[in-house]
This record gives C-alpha cells, structure tokens and sequence, in this order.
C-alpha cells in the first residue's frame, strides 16, 4: 500500500473543505484522481520540498491534503507538529517520552514511525511502510534512519547509561547526568567526568559509539 494512504486512511475528511471534481492525476504520488485540491489551496509558503512534486499537475489527492493539514490534530494542528506511529489499526500520536517504548518493543507489522526533532517540517509524505522489526527506517525531519535491532541493543544501553543520573546526586535539585547529550554525541574531553563513569567502561564503549558518530542514527537514539 502506498504509505500516503496507509496513514490518510486514520482520518476524517469532513477536516478539509469540499474537494473539486477533477480528472487529472496527484503531483505527489501520479494517481488518477476524479477529486482533490489545487496545489496553491494546499501547500504552504513555506514549503520547500518541491522534489516531491515529482507528477506535472496543478492538483493533489484528498489524501495528500489530509497529510499536509494543520487540523487534524485537535482541529488546531497537523502531523507535521508531531512524531507518530502508523499501523494498519492505528495512528499514535507520540509524546517525546513514548517513543523510546515503539522504538525498542515489537511492533505491529506493517508500520510506519516518524519522529521529528522540531516540529516544524512535513515528513510524513516522505515515510516508508515497514514490514520487519529487526530491520526498519525511522522517517525524522533530518533523514530517514535505518534501524537495524543488533545495532540498537548494542548501542542504545550505552546511552542510557550514560544519560542516568549519577547516584549520588539522584537527592539533588539539578539531578546532574553523567554526561551531556553533547558529550555523548560528540566525545568528552573532561577527565573527572569520565573517571567519575569508570574510565575503563568509558573507553571500552568509545570503541563502539565510534562507529557510529556524525551519523544519523547515533543522532536520533540520543534525542530519544
């Protein structure tokens, strides 16, 4: 199934106003369609992703249009303002600290998963249905991020760790971690940090996070 309508499907039309009747084909997907939307009537200013209009036409699908809407959520915003996980029975919208239990438990199949780091921008027009939970792609508004399970249980507990708060400072205001995200991304270079963690431990992983840094993948665990 085309994603468009996998995800589209989970929503109600009486959202956009009354479609036209048309005989023309969908700029985004090519589909034949005898109703939709004027391009100008749907997207946005501030839209750039103008490398989806890959069909010549001035029109677009009922279900493009429910996609890029800013009512469908509550009436008052869109899909673009939140990640969210598509099965064939339902669509979650996810809270930040949702999204780690859809990442690392068994998934409904198929799926689709989307995770923005701002907010702002349309992804999911971009996403690809899943079919497998050990092999997957998280769309995120940066790039889609090929999740492979080996991978992520090797990597993801490091950064917990990493991320929990030192034990005893767990009574403290501040609750400091052991290390920033920055630092996690990026490396630490402040030694009574990594002394406070167990330099040993510390090296022993670098070995590992070093594979992945500058990627996408490490970037997207850290901000979940």
């Amino acid at each position: 199934m085309n994603p468009i309508k996998f995800i589209a499907k989970h929503f109600d039309k009486s959202v956009l106003p009354e479609p036209i009747q048309i005989n023309s084909i969908c700029a985004f997907t090519g589909e034949k369609i005898t109703e939709g939307y004027e391009i100008n009537k749907i997207i946005s200013s501030s839209f750039t992703d103008y490398e989806y209009l890959k069909y010549k036409s001035d029109y677009v699908s009922v279900d493009i249009a429910l996609l890029l809407s800013n009512r469908l959520i509550n009436g008052n915003s869109g899909l673009r303002n939140y990640s969210f996980y598509c099965t064939e029975k339902e669509l979650k919208i996810l809270k930040r600290e949702e999204i780690e239990d859809i990442l690392i438990n068994p998934k409904e199949t198929p799926f689709i998963f989307c995770v923005s780091f701002n907010n702002k921008k349309h992804i999911s027009f971009k996403s690809k249905i899943n079919y497998n939970n050990d092999n997957f792609i998280i769309q995120t508004d940066l790039a889609p991020v090929k999740i492979n399970m080996k991978e992520l249980n090797e990597v993801y507990p490091i950064l917990k760790n990493r991320y929990s708060v030192i034990p005893e400072k767990k009574e403290s205001t501040l609750q400091p971690t052991y290390f920033s995200k920055e630092e996690i991304e990026f490396g630490c270079t402040n030694y009574k940090k990594i002394e406070s963690y167990g330099a040993e431990k510390y090296f022993r992983e670098e070995n590992i996070l070093n594979k992945y840094r500058k990627s996408y993948f490490l970037k997207l665990l850290i901000f979940i």
